[in-house]
């Protein structure tokens, strides 16, 4: 589909992951099978249309993990097709176990059901 495939790491400052993003594209890499060489493994911390428009990438490809998303991700795809830059969404959609569950979703359910962690 794709002669070359940039996994592109955000490097978001309100944002505090557990590994920085230099650690971050190395374990992305090396997770990566070897004969994976048209795919290259990059970090940036602008905004992800201006990087595409640096380097010649003309497709996004972004997953949408919840309903949730879909609305926001669908205003960035309109915003990217504006700037020249196709943008595909892809749905992943999580296990409910695996995706984030706000704080005040989970206060209700919890004085209903199951303890909520």
């Amino acid at each position: 589909m794709f002669d070359r495939i940039i996994v592109l790491l955000a490097v978001n400052a309100d944002k505090q992951p557990t590994a920085g993003a230099t650690a971050r594209a190395v374990q992305v890499r090396d997770a990566m099978p070897a004969a994976w060489g048209n795919v290259e493994v990059d970090t940036w911390a602008g905004l992800t249309t201006a990087y595409c428009l640096r380097r010649s990438a003309t497709v996004i490809v972004r997953g949408v993990r919840t309903a949730a998303d879909l609305g926001y991700e669908y205003q960035l795809a309109a915003m990217n097709e504006q700037l020249g830059i196709q943008t595909i969404l892809v749905a992943d959609p999580s296990a409910p176990g695996r995706h984030f569950i706000h704080g005040r979703t989970r206060t209700p359910i919890g004085t209903v059901g199951p303890p909520v962690a």
